[in-house]
């Protein structure tokens, strides 16, 4: 639908509610520009059709999978990830396995750069003896193929294919390459800016992808819901969180004085690792911080805090080093 449509049909919807009526200028005004906005929304947003980005090996498994069932093809598992019951998933992995009928995985997190393997022509079309075929759900664009190489300027990199997407929104055709270094290139253009050459899809080449500028996909109704008060909430936590000190950091208790407070990284800090070891300051909570240069069998200088965990890489003796980072009694 051209922007003279929309015009002639906002002009048509305008003579319709206001002849009848007897409203004020200002009145008739902003009602017109209301018409127009909801007539715009409704072109731009849409459920879009599932996109092919990619292949990557069968035995791929999504860090956060949810298994939708047997599909005969790789569109059906995407609209059926699209519309799964326990919420809207971003991803769609479909292998074709005839004796499996959990051959449809969704998922929310995209598979990392280097899962990409290169498939069998420059249209994204994946062997189905070795391998499956990634979607987006649910997009406005559509494949136009990969070359070796694209002319279109400002690429960066970003971590999905759909930050990729939502970057080039405003455009109308998204450049999309995963690496070997865990990120993907972007390019966005107004023209077809890939090179000549076609490609097999894979690391290395150039996806190039079209759509109608502006238009996006809007997810479901509860699952955006459920998003916007997922974010509120986490605004609200980051917030409490951060009154007292930087983002990233947690106003812990001193003992000995109740109002002093140091600001600590307890994903790494060795004596209060994970959390406050005497508590948060402002909270009555039990703390849950670890002391990790006190746990039993330690050797002095022998462990780490790393993510939250105490990590142990030297023992006691009378202790060994078991697989999980701890050290355990060589009596027991």
């Amino acid at each position: 639908m051209t922007l003279n449509t929309i015009r002639q049909r906002y002009t048509r919807t305008l003579l319709y509610f206001s002849c009848p009526l007897t409203m004020s200028r200002l009145t008739t005004t902003t009602f017109s520009l209301a018409i127009l906005l909801f007539l715009h929304r409704a072109i731009a947003q849409g459920t879009g059709t599932p996109l092919a980005i990619g292949c990557v090996a069968q035995d791929y498994v999504a860090r956060d999978a949810s298994f939708a069932g047997a599909f005969g093809t790789a569109e059906l598992c995407a609209d059926a990830c699209y519309n799964n019951a326990a919420g809207f998933m971003h991803y769609a992995i479909w292998s074709y396995l005839p004796d499996d009928e959990n051959r449809c995985q969704c998922s929310n997190v995209a598979p990392a750069s280097t899962d990409f393997v290169t498939g069998s022509d420059s249209q994204g079309s994946c062997s189905l003896d070795t391998q499956s075929s990634f979607y987006v759900t649910s997009s406005t664009f559509s494949n136009e193929g990969c070359a070796e190489t694209t002319t279109a300027e400002g690429a960066v990199m970003v971590v999905s294919p759909e930050a990729c997407l939502s970057s080039c929104r405003l455009f109308t055709y998204a450049f999309f390459s995963p690496t070997s270094s865990n990120q993907f290139w972007c390019a966005c253009g107004d023209q077809s800016n890939v090179g000549a050459v076609p490609t097999f899809c894979g690391q290395g080449s150039w996806l190039a992808l079209s759509h109608t500028a502006e238009a996006y996909v809007a997810g479901p109704t509860g699952f955006v819901r459920r998003q916007n008060r997922e974010r509120k909430r986490r605004e609200e936590r980051e917030k409490r969180e951060n009154r007292w000190c930087p983002a990233g950091l947690k106003a812990c208790k001193v003992p000995g004085d109740e109002l002093a407070f140091e600001c600590l990284n307890v994903a790494d800090e060795l004596e209060s690792c994970g959390g406050c070891m005497h508590g948060d300051f402002g909270s009555e909570k039990i703390p849950f911080g670890v002391d990790c240069s006190a746990l039993p069998g330690v050797a002095p200088g022998g462990v780490t805090c790393s993510k939250g965990l105490c990590r142990a890489y030297a023992c006691d003796e009378g202790y060994n080093l078991a697989l999980n980072s701890t050290c355990l009694s060589s009596l027991s």
